[in-house]
Protein backbone atom coordinates (compact mmCIF):
# COMPACT_ATOMS: atom_id res chain seq x y z
CA UNK A 1 0.00 0.00 0.00
CA UNK A 2 1.29 3.43 -0.34
CA UNK A 3 1.70 5.81 2.17
CA UNK A 4 -1.47 8.03 1.14
CA UNK A 5 -3.64 4.78 1.99
CA UNK A 6 -2.19 4.28 5.39
CA UNK A 7 -4.01 7.51 7.46
CA UNK A 8 -2.84 6.11 10.58
CA UNK A 9 0.78 7.53 9.76
CA UNK A 10 -0.04 10.96 10.05
CA UNK A 11 -1.15 11.03 13.55
CA UNK A 12 2.59 10.10 15.03
CA UNK A 13 5.73 12.51 15.38
CA UNK A 14 8.35 13.34 12.37
CA UNK A 15 11.57 15.37 12.40
CA UNK A 16 11.43 17.74 9.76
CA UNK A 17 14.44 19.94 10.48
CA UNK A 18 17.73 19.94 11.92
CA UNK A 19 17.41 22.30 15.22
CA UNK A 20 19.31 25.45 15.65
CA UNK A 21 19.09 27.48 11.77
CA UNK A 22 18.00 30.56 13.22
CA UNK A 23 16.60 32.92 10.28
CA UNK A 24 15.89 30.32 8.29
CA UNK A 25 12.54 29.28 6.12
CA UNK A 26 12.34 26.28 4.97
CA UNK A 27 9.35 24.89 2.79
CA UNK A 28 8.97 21.17 3.57
CA UNK A 29 6.48 18.73 2.01
CA UNK A 30 4.83 16.23 4.18
CA UNK A 31 2.43 13.33 3.07
CA UNK A 32 2.12 15.05 -0.06
CA UNK A 33 0.66 18.97 1.63
CA UNK A 34 3.31 22.03 1.54
CA UNK A 35 4.51 22.86 5.05
CA UNK A 36 6.92 25.52 6.10
CA UNK A 37 9.33 25.73 8.64
CA UNK A 38 10.45 28.50 10.21
CA UNK A 39 13.05 29.91 12.56
CA UNK A 40 12.58 32.95 15.10
CA UNK A 41 16.10 35.15 15.83
CA UNK A 42 15.83 33.26 18.91
CA UNK A 43 15.82 29.87 17.43
CA UNK A 44 12.39 28.70 18.36
CA UNK A 45 10.67 26.88 15.81
CA UNK A 46 7.62 26.94 13.93
CA UNK A 47 5.91 24.85 11.33
CA UNK A 48 2.65 26.13 9.66
CA UNK A 49 0.47 24.91 6.96
CA UNK A 50 0.74 27.95 4.63
CA UNK A 51 -1.91 29.46 2.41
CA UNK A 52 -3.77 29.21 0.03
CA UNK A 53 -3.93 25.68 2.02
CA UNK A 54 -5.78 27.49 4.78
CA UNK A 55 -6.74 31.25 4.54
CA UNK A 56 -4.19 32.10 7.51
CA UNK A 57 -1.22 29.95 8.47
CA UNK A 58 -2.38 27.12 10.64
CA UNK A 59 -0.05 26.48 12.97
CA UNK A 60 1.12 22.43 13.84
CA UNK A 61 1.74 21.16 17.43
CA UNK A 62 6.38 21.52 17.74
CA UNK A 63 8.70 19.66 19.84
CA UNK A 64 12.83 19.54 20.18
CA UNK A 65 14.17 16.81 20.86
CA UNK A 66 17.47 14.92 20.08
CA UNK A 67 18.63 18.22 17.48
CA UNK A 68 15.72 17.73 15.18
CA UNK A 69 12.05 19.76 15.00
CA UNK A 70 9.50 17.24 15.39
CA UNK A 71 5.31 18.16 14.63
CA UNK A 72 2.98 16.10 13.52
CA UNK A 73 0.21 16.88 10.77
CA UNK A 74 -3.05 14.69 11.86
CA UNK A 75 -4.29 13.82 15.64
CA UNK A 76 -1.28 12.80 17.60
CA UNK A 77 -1.72 9.45 19.89
CA UNK A 78 0.92 10.41 21.71
CA UNK A 79 1.84 14.23 23.25
CA UNK A 80 5.33 13.95 22.62
CA UNK A 81 7.93 11.93 19.96
CA UNK A 82 9.31 8.63 21.03
CA UNK A 83 11.55 8.70 23.57
CA UNK A 84 15.41 7.37 22.84
CA UNK A 85 17.04 6.51 26.55
CA UNK A 86 20.24 5.68 24.94
CA UNK A 87 20.72 9.33 24.26
CA UNK A 88 20.34 10.45 27.98
CA UNK A 89 22.78 7.88 29.58
CA UNK A 90 25.91 9.28 30.65
CA UNK A 91 28.72 9.04 29.03
CA UNK A 92 27.24 8.57 25.60
CA UNK A 93 27.67 10.91 22.58
CA UNK A 94 25.01 11.49 19.99
CA UNK A 95 24.84 13.02 17.02
CA UNK A 96 22.63 13.39 13.99
CA UNK A 97 24.18 11.65 11.52
CA UNK A 98 21.90 11.62 8.58
CA UNK A 99 19.17 13.99 7.18
CA UNK A 100 18.35 13.35 4.03
CA UNK A 101 15.63 13.13 1.31
CA UNK A 102 15.43 9.87 -0.29
CA UNK A 103 13.90 8.57 -3.60
CA UNK A 104 11.39 5.59 -1.67
CA UNK A 105 8.80 5.07 0.49
CA UNK A 106 8.59 5.77 4.15
CA UNK A 107 7.66 1.96 4.97
CA UNK A 108 10.86 0.52 2.96
CA UNK A 109 12.90 2.66 4.62
CA UNK A 110 12.16 0.99 7.94
CA UNK A 111 11.14 -2.24 6.51
CA UNK A 112 15.19 -2.35 5.67
CA UNK A 113 15.98 -1.58 8.84
CA UNK A 114 14.30 -4.36 10.35
CA UNK A 115 16.17 -6.76 7.94
CA UNK A 116 18.65 -9.08 8.30
CA UNK A 117 18.38 -10.73 4.73
CA UNK A 118 19.89 -7.90 2.89
CA UNK A 119 23.18 -7.28 4.93
CA UNK A 120 25.52 -10.28 3.14
CA UNK A 121 24.56 -9.03 -0.18
CA UNK A 122 23.96 -5.15 -0.60
CA UNK A 123 26.85 -4.78 2.39
CA UNK A 124 29.47 -6.92 0.95
CA UNK A 125 32.24 -3.95 0.30
CA UNK A 126 31.23 -3.17 4.28
CA UNK A 127 29.99 -5.59 6.73
CA UNK A 128 28.38 -8.37 4.80
CA UNK A 129 29.83 -11.43 3.23
CA UNK A 130 28.16 -13.34 0.46
CA UNK A 131 29.92 -16.47 1.49
CA UNK A 132 28.56 -15.95 4.76
CA UNK A 133 24.98 -15.58 4.27
CA UNK A 134 23.16 -17.63 6.46
CA UNK A 135 21.50 -15.81 9.38
CA UNK A 136 19.44 -17.31 12.74
CA UNK A 137 15.96 -16.58 13.07
CA UNK A 138 15.63 -13.06 15.08
CA UNK A 139 13.88 -13.35 18.28
CA UNK A 140 10.98 -11.57 17.89
CA UNK A 141 8.82 -10.52 21.15
CA UNK A 142 5.90 -7.80 21.79
CA UNK A 143 6.68 -5.03 23.73
CA UNK A 144 3.90 -1.74 23.26
CA UNK A 145 1.32 -3.73 21.62
CA UNK A 146 1.52 -3.62 18.71
CA UNK A 147 5.45 -2.64 18.30
CA UNK A 148 7.84 -5.52 19.30
CA UNK A 149 11.54 -6.03 19.70
CA UNK A 150 13.69 -8.38 17.83
CA UNK A 151 16.99 -10.20 18.95
CA UNK A 152 19.70 -11.39 16.63
CA UNK A 153 23.65 -12.41 17.56
CA UNK A 154 26.10 -12.59 14.95
CA UNK A 155 29.59 -12.24 13.57
CA UNK A 156 30.17 -9.29 11.09
CA UNK A 157 33.34 -8.38 9.49
CA UNK A 158 34.20 -4.39 9.14
CA UNK A 159 32.98 -3.14 12.37
CA UNK A 160 36.57 -3.30 13.81
CA UNK A 161 37.03 -0.27 11.24
CA UNK A 162 33.42 1.73 12.05
CA UNK A 163 34.43 1.91 15.45
CA UNK A 164 37.84 3.00 15.38
CA UNK A 165 39.82 -0.27 17.24
CA UNK A 166 41.39 -1.72 13.84
CA UNK A 167 41.85 -0.63 9.90
CA UNK A 168 41.71 -4.73 8.97
CA UNK A 169 38.24 -5.19 7.68
CA UNK A 170 38.26 -8.83 7.66
CA UNK A 171 38.14 -9.18 11.42
CA UNK A 172 34.98 -10.20 12.95
CA UNK A 173 33.73 -8.94 15.68
CA UNK A 174 30.61 -11.14 17.73
CA UNK A 175 27.71 -8.90 18.16
CA UNK A 176 24.03 -8.77 19.58
CA UNK A 177 21.91 -6.30 17.54
CA UNK A 178 18.42 -5.23 19.38
CA UNK A 179 15.97 -3.51 17.18
CA UNK A 180 13.04 -2.27 18.49
CA UNK A 181 9.97 -1.13 16.36
CA UNK A 182 8.96 2.02 18.67
CA UNK A 183 5.88 3.65 15.88
CA UNK A 184 4.79 2.61 12.35
CA UNK A 185 8.01 5.15 10.79
CA UNK A 186 10.45 4.55 13.91
CA UNK A 187 13.25 1.96 14.94
CA UNK A 188 15.72 1.77 17.84
CA UNK A 189 18.93 -0.16 17.20
CA UNK A 190 21.44 -0.98 19.81
CA UNK A 191 24.99 -2.73 19.23
CA UNK A 192 26.39 -4.82 22.11
CA UNK A 193 29.60 -6.35 21.49
CA UNK A 194 30.09 -7.79 25.62
CA UNK A 195 32.89 -5.47 26.65
CA UNK A 196 34.86 -6.36 23.38
CA UNK A 197 34.50 -2.43 21.94
CA UNK A 198 32.22 -0.12 22.83
CA UNK A 199 28.56 -0.33 22.22
CA UNK A 200 26.42 2.07 19.68
CA UNK A 201 23.14 2.57 18.95
CA UNK A 202 20.83 4.18 16.38
CA UNK A 203 17.81 6.09 16.48
CA UNK A 204 16.30 5.78 12.76
CA UNK A 205 12.78 7.40 11.38
CA UNK A 206 11.65 8.27 7.81
CA UNK A 207 9.49 11.34 7.79
CA UNK A 208 6.89 10.59 4.71
CA UNK A 209 7.48 13.72 1.91
CA UNK A 210 4.93 12.01 -0.60
CA UNK A 211 3.73 8.28 -1.36
CA UNK A 212 7.60 8.15 -3.25
CA UNK A 213 9.53 10.28 -1.11
CA UNK A 214 11.11 10.62 2.70
CA UNK A 215 13.49 12.28 4.64
CA UNK A 216 15.24 9.51 6.10
CA UNK A 217 16.72 10.45 9.61
CA UNK A 218 19.20 8.64 11.86
CA UNK A 219 20.49 9.73 15.01
CA UNK A 220 23.50 7.76 16.66
CA UNK A 221 25.14 7.50 20.29
CA UNK A 222 28.22 5.89 20.85
CA UNK A 223 29.08 4.54 24.33
CA UNK A 224 32.90 5.05 23.71
CA UNK A 225 34.94 8.59 24.15
CA UNK A 226 36.35 10.17 21.24
CA UNK A 227 39.97 8.00 22.25
CA UNK A 228 37.91 5.03 21.90
CA UNK A 229 35.41 5.91 19.42
CA UNK A 230 36.52 8.29 17.06
CA UNK A 231 33.86 9.96 15.55
CA UNK A 232 34.70 10.57 11.93
CA UNK A 233 36.11 7.25 11.79
CA UNK A 234 32.79 6.14 12.67
CA UNK A 235 30.64 8.41 10.58
CA UNK A 236 32.70 7.20 7.48
CA UNK A 237 31.61 3.92 7.53
CA UNK A 238 28.51 4.48 8.61
CA UNK A 239 27.95 6.67 5.27
CA UNK A 240 29.06 3.93 2.94
CA UNK A 241 26.96 1.17 4.73
CA UNK A 242 24.10 4.03 4.24
CA UNK A 243 25.07 4.42 0.44
CA UNK A 244 25.07 0.93 -0.02
CA UNK A 245 21.32 0.71 1.10
CA UNK A 246 19.99 3.91 -0.42
CA UNK A 247 21.06 2.83 -3.92
CA UNK A 248 18.97 -0.67 -3.51
CA UNK A 249 15.91 1.40 -1.68
CA UNK A 250 15.84 3.89 -4.28
CA UNK A 251 15.02 0.66 -7.23
CA UNK A 252 11.93 -0.41 -4.92
CA UNK A 253 7.92 0.05 -5.84
CA UNK A 254 6.36 2.57 -3.22
CA UNK A 255 3.69 0.13 -2.79
CA UNK A 256 4.50 -1.34 0.33
CA UNK A 257 2.49 -4.57 1.20
CA UNK A 258 1.35 -4.83 4.85
CA UNK A 259 -0.11 -8.41 4.07
CA UNK A 260 2.68 -11.40 4.76
CA UNK A 261 1.37 -12.81 1.36
CA UNK A 262 2.39 -10.54 -1.52
CA UNK A 263 6.32 -10.63 -1.31
CA UNK A 264 8.11 -13.78 -0.79
CA UNK A 265 9.63 -14.45 2.72
CA UNK A 266 12.63 -16.16 4.16
CA UNK A 267 12.85 -17.73 7.62
CA UNK A 268 14.77 -15.22 8.67
CA UNK A 269 12.38 -12.40 7.92
CA UNK A 270 10.31 -12.93 11.01
CA UNK A 271 11.47 -8.66 12.13
CA UNK A 272 9.61 -7.96 8.86
CA UNK A 273 7.25 -10.05 8.91
CA UNK A 274 6.33 -9.16 12.34
CA UNK A 275 6.49 -5.11 10.74
CA UNK A 276 3.43 -6.35 8.04
CA UNK A 277 1.35 -7.31 10.70
CA UNK A 278 2.17 -4.67 12.87
CA UNK A 279 1.61 -1.88 10.30
CA UNK A 280 -1.93 -4.23 8.86
CA UNK A 281 -3.16 -3.77 12.56
CA UNK A 282 -2.78 -0.25 12.52
CA UNK A 283 -4.18 0.22 9.59
CA UNK A 284 -7.19 -2.26 10.78
CA UNK A 285 -7.82 -0.07 14.05
CA UNK A 286 -7.92 3.24 12.25
CA UNK A 287 -11.69 4.25 11.89
CA UNK A 288 -11.16 5.57 7.73
CA UNK A 289 -9.64 2.54 6.53
CA UNK A 290 -11.54 0.78 4.40
CA UNK A 291 -11.53 -3.27 4.62
CA UNK A 292 -8.10 -4.77 3.95
CA UNK A 293 -7.77 -7.23 0.85
CA UNK A 294 -5.36 -9.92 0.83
CA UNK A 295 -3.44 -11.06 -2.15
CA UNK A 296 -4.77 -14.66 -3.51
CA UNK A 297 -2.69 -16.30 -5.87
CA UNK A 298 -3.74 -18.34 -8.56
CA UNK A 299 -4.43 -21.82 -8.12
CA UNK A 300 -1.79 -24.58 -10.24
Amino acid sequence: MYVSQLPFLSDHWYPVAVDGVLGRDLPVRLFGAPFRVTFDGTGEPCVTAPAPTWRTPRPLPVRRRYGLVWTTVGEPVLDDPPTWPKAELPGWRTFVEFFETWSCSAPRIIDNNLDNSHVAYVHRTTFGDPDDAHLARPAVSHTDDPYFRAVLSSEQKGLGVQLGVTGDEAIRFGRTSTTELVAPLTTHVRMRFDGDVPDYAFFGVATPIDDHTSIYVRLSALAGSEQEQPWDRFHAFGTRVKEEDRIVLETTVPDFPIDVTSEVHLRCDSATLAYRRTLASLYAQHESSPPLQEKTWPST
